[in-house]
């Protein structure tokens, strides 16, 4: 096993298979009782996975849905929830 000091200062991040950098310029857009989700398209995703939860912080978010498309709509049951999209090629 390595420990902190074996580490180089110059390391290189790869993604897990399949999964790709998150989308930029995230916008949610909140009318009534809908929910609009947009975002930036990620080179080479064939999928963006939307992630939602009532906690910021929280460790585990439940996956709410996917889609082939740079955005998103749903009726919203209640307030103060956040949402993270992840973008996938498999």
């Amino acid at each position: 096993s390595l420990t902190g000091s074996e580490f180089s200062p110059w390391c290189s991040f790869t993604y897990p298979s399949g999964f790709l950098p998150s989308p930029a310029n995230l916008q949610i857009i909140k009318d009534n009782s809908q929910v609009y989700l947009s975002w930036d398209p990620v080179e080479g995703a064939t999928m963006y996975r939307i992630y939602g939860s009532t906690d910021p912080y929280a460790p585990d978010w439940l996956l709410i849905a996917t889609t082939e498309n740079t955005n998103w709509e749903s009726t919203i049951s209640h307030s103060g929830y956040f949402y993270r999209i992840a973008a996938v090629n498999e």
